[in-house]
């Protein structure tokens, strides 16, 4: 008896997921990779961040009203560095996983989380004693971080204003550097960038579109 209602449980989830299945579309397409550059505030101190974005999944939902989402992951490689003029400058190089939903009209949010290296450099001079007793300057004085990030952002393309999509955003990021004193150092950052599709250069991405009744 006990084997009968495994095979019927299996026969049942068997047949949800053919349902499931027919409702979506596989398929491989061509997407361009994308760039990005921000102006970027950690606090009051300035910075840059420049990324290329690695289309890897696009999921497109057809609703029951007809309307369409469309979720996108991708594969951010950045580079970006703030100056502080009383402590130091950072420079980093990160990988994220990011998750763009948008929708036709424009509209788009994001969230990511990454990890990373980072360096930084005092911007005061650093000295110290070496073994016969003498002051010598230290060149390029700073630390080396294990970098985490993680962020929620916003924006809007402008598809018919301009002949290539280019799309403007807002996004606040948390930097987590670790160690730092034993502990962590918490940097939150403000972003003002834009993202432009690089036509020329396409990468295969993996397509979904389902259908909810």
């Amino acid at each position: 008896m006990k084997h009968k209602k495994l095979i019927l449980l299996l026969l049942n989830i068997i047949w949800v997921l053919n349902l499931n299945a027919q409702d979506s579309l596989k398929t491989k397409i061509q997407k361009p990779i994308l760039v990005n550059i921000a102006y970027l505030g950690a606090v009051a101190y300035p910075g840059m961040k420049l990324g290329v974005e690695l289309p890897m999944i696009e999921k497109t939902i057809i609703k029951k009203n007809g309307k369409l989402i469309t979720k996108d992951r991708f594969i951010n490689i950045n580079y970006g560095f703030y100056h502080h003029s009383t402590f130091h400058s950072n420079n980093w190089l990160t990988a994220e996983w990011l998750k763009r939903r948008s929708n036709p009209k424009g509209f788009m949010t994001e969230a990511n989380v990454g990890l990373g290296y980072s360096r930084t450099f005092l911007t005061n001079a650093t000295y110290e004693v070496d073994d016969n007793g003498q002051i010598i300057k230290i060149n390029s004085a700073g630390n080396n971080y294990l970098h985490f990030t993680m962020g929620v952002g916003l924006g809007y393309t402008f598809k018919k204003e301009t002949k290539i999509p280019i799309t403007g955003y807002l996004k606040t990021n948390l930097m987590i550097l670790t160690p730092y004193n034993h502990f962590i150092y918490l940097r939150p950052t403000l972003e003002l960038g834009v993202i432009a599709p690089l036509n020329f250069w396409n990468k295969k991405t993996k397509q979904l579109v389902k259908s909810k009744k």
